[in-house]
C-alpha cells in the first residue's frame, strides 16, 4: 500500500519533484459581429483570457455575482462589441445641417473663464422610463430644485465658470439664466432626450461657446472639490468608468473635453454622434433596448466610441483614433451611493463630483444639507 502511495506521489509531481505548471494561456480579441474599419483597434477580452469563473472571482469586480449577472453581462458585452463594429465617422448630411444650425445658436462667452461647465436638460413633463436594466418616473423630482442645487455647486468650487445650460424653448428651465449662465433654446422632439442631448453636445464644440477646458455634467451631478487636479494632463476627453457587472462600463454623466486640441475633440463628437445615428436603426440594439433615442443610446454609443480602450484603468490616458482619452474611476470622479443605502456625509469629502442619479435624488435635501456645512467650514478656515 505504502509503495502504490509513492508511486502515485512520485508521478504526479514527476521526476524533478517540482508539479508541472499549466503554460499561461494567451488573451485572444473578441471577434465583433462585423469587421470593424480597419484603423480601429481590437478589443482584448479578460474575461475570455481568465474565464468566467475568475472573471466573477477578480478583484477587479467589486462584488461576486450570481450565475445569472454572469449571463446578462456577457450579454451587454457582446452588444458593446456589436456596436463597437457599428462605429461611424462623420456625420450624415441631414444630422451635419441640424448641428451646424444648432452650433449657430451657441454665442461666445459673455466673461472669459478657464472653466465652462454644459449641462443639458428639457422639460420633458411627467414620463416613466423602462428599460431592461433602468426604469426611472420623472415626475417625482423636482427638477427646478436639482438645477439650482448643480449651479449652486458649479459657483461653490469655480465661481468664474461659464455656464450653458441647454434646454428646449419655452421651458420653465430659462428662468435660471445668470450672469455666467447662459440658457441655449434648442428644438427638441419628445421621446428624443438622450439623442438630443448628444447632438447638442456636438454642436457646443463646435460652436464659438467651446473657448475653454469644458465639463459635460448630468444635471444631477454635483461638483464637490476643485477640478483642476482632475483636469490636469495632455488628453483630449475624459470619461468616467466602472468595473461592474451588467452595467455599461463608460458612464455619459461626467465628461470633459480639453481646449488645447479643439479639431481632435470636434472629431470625437462627431464619432460619438455619427454612431448613435448608426444604432438608432440596429436590428440588434432594438432588440436588446427597443429606442434608444429616449434612454440608454448616448451611453451605448459613448460605450462604442470608447470601446477600443478596454479594459479601462484609472488615469490610463491612449489615443482612440486621434482624440487621446482619460480615464477616470466613478469611485472618485462620478460617485453614487449604492441604492438600499443612504447618503453618507461621511463618504463624500474625497468624491469630486457627487451623482444623485435616478431614485438617488431623493437624497437632494441631504446633499443640500451636506454642501451648507461643508462650506460653512471652508469660510471659517
Amino acid at each position: 500500500m505504502l509503495f502504490r502511495l509513492l508511486k502515485l506521489a512520485f508521478t504526479k509531481r514527476g521526476r524533478s519533484g517540482v508539479a508541472p505548471v499549466a503554460k499561461p494561456r494567451t488573451p485572444r480579441p473578441i471577434a465583433p459581429s462585423a469587421a470593424p474599419p480597419a484603423q480601429q483597434p481590437q478589443i482584448p477580452d479578460p474575461a475570455a483570457a481568465r474565464g468566467e469563473q475568475a472573471l466573477s472571482q477578480s478583484a477587479d469586480w467589486q462584488f461576486r455575482p450570481p450565475p445569472g449577472d454572469l449571463q446578462k453581462e456577457a450579454e451587454l458585452r457582446a452588444l458593446l462589441d456589436h456596436c463597437f463594429s457599428r462605429m461611424r465617422y462623420e456625420l450624415q448630411p441631414a444630422t451635419r445641417q441640424i448641428v451646424e444650425a444648432s452650433a449657430a445658436r451657441f454665442l461666445p462667452p459673455a466673461a472669459p473663464s478657464d472653466l465652462h461647465v454644459f449641462v443639458y436638460h428639457v422639460d420633458v413633463g411627467g414620463v416613466t422610463a423602462k428599460y431592461r436594466d433602468i426604469s426611472i418616473d420623472t415626475s417625482v423630482f423636482d427638477y427646478h430644485a436639482v438645477l439650482r442645487a448643480f449651479l449652486d455647486s458649479v459657483r461653490r468650487w469655480h465661481a468664474h465658470a461659464n455656464v450653458w445650460l441647454v434646454t428646449n424653448p419655452g421651458s420653465p428651465f430659462t428662468t435660471l439664466a445668470a450672469e455666467r449662465v447662459q440658457v441655449v433654446e434648442l428644438d427638441a422632439l419628445p421621446g428624443r432626450t438622450m439623442y438630443e442631448r448628444v447632438r447638442a453636445m456636438c454642436a457646443y464644440v463646435h460652436s464659438p461657446s467651446f473657448t475653454a477646458d469644458t465639463l459635460f455634467l448630468d444635471s444631477d451631478a454635483f461638483l464637490n472639490g476643485p477640478t483642476a487636479p482632475w483636469l490636469c494632463g495632455e488628453f483630449d476627453i475624459a470619461v468616467t468608468y466602472r468595473n461592474r457587472l451588467w452595467m455599461m462600463p463608460v458612464n455619459e454623466g461626467v465628461m470633459a473635453a480639453k481646449i488645447a486640441r479643439p479639431d481632435a475633440v470636434r472629431a470625437f463628437f462627431r464619432r460619438y454622434l455619427a454612431t448613435y445615428d448608426q444604432l438608432v436603426d440596429d436590428e440588434r440594439v432594438q432588440a436588446f433596448y427597443g429606442d434608444v433615442r429616449r434612454w440608454r443610446g448616448g451611453q451605448l454609443s459613448l460605450n462604442a466610441v470608447t470601446r477600443g480602450g478596454y479594459p479601462y484603468s484609472a488615469f490610463r490616458e491612449l489615443d482612440l483614433s486621434g482624440a487621446v482619452l482619460k480615464a477616470l474611476p466613478t469611485e472618485s470622479f462620478n460617485y453614487s451611493y449604492e441604492y438600499g443605502e443612504k447618503l453618507d456625509p461621511r463618504e463624500l469629502d474625497a468624491r469630486a463630483v457627487v451623482h444623485l442619479k435616478g431614485g438617488r435624488k431623493t437624497s437632494l435635501d441631504a446633499w443640500l444639507a451636506y454642501a451648507a456645512a461643508r462650506s460653512r467650514e471652508a469660510c471659517a478656515a
